[in-house]
């Protein structure tokens, strides 16, 4: 027969490995909702609409397509002559109308962070 002591430093570690294990699942159940929300959060129509107008910008090119860079120049010469001429705008919409005040920082609304 063992004895009490011995009996209770084995049912005070089960009950510390019980706890361990509860707080562990709980943890996890935790991380998978709010990995869950965060995706359910997310406004997908929207997002593929920025995603493929930025993308059709940058694959539009006046000298080099981002497509043909390949050297290190290459992607200086993109950035600085096709980049910047599709992405910034200059100093009207689309349309020709003049961008006034607070709308020369339009283009850069989903970069506020």
């Amino acid at each position: 027969m063992l004895p009490v002591d011995e009996l209770l430093d084995r049912a005070m570690l089960r009950r510390v490995r019980i706890a361990a294990v509860e707080r562990s699942l709980f943890f996890l159940i935790f991380i998978l909702l709010y990995c869950t929300m965060m995706v359910l959060q997310r406004d997908l129509a929207n997002s593929y609409q920025l995603e493929s107008a930025l993308r059709a910008q940058i694959e539009m090119g006046d000298t080099i397509k981002f497509s043909d860079v390949q050297t290190i120049d290459d992607v200086w010469e993109w950035m600085q002559t096709s980049l910047v001429n599709n992405v910034v705008p200059g100093t009207s919409w689309n349309n020709g109308e003049r961008l006034e005040g607070n709308n020369e920082e339009y283009s850069f609304f989903y970069n506020k962070q």
